[in-house]
């Protein structure tokens, strides 16, 4: 698994940033969308929009 540099992961847990999920998908096409909840409490996961009693992570190594 990739770790999140710590420059992102402390960029990420910063509550004054702004937060922008961006993906492509298969066919090229971008997607972005402004995501305030985004939180990394490890540099190892990444959570979003989370309910603290449901965290569900993904690994941060890109898949295809």
């Amino acid at each position: 698994m990739v770790k999140i540099p710590d420059e992102v992961f402390n960029s990420i847990n910063n509550e004054k940033n702004s937060k922008i999920l961006a993906t492509v998908g298969t066919n090229g096409a971008p997607h972005a969308i402004q995501a305030g909840s985004i939180a990394a409490p490890s540099n190892e996961i990444m959570i979003v929009g989370a309910n603290p009693d449901r965290v569900v992570s993904w690994p941060t190594e890109p898949t295809r």
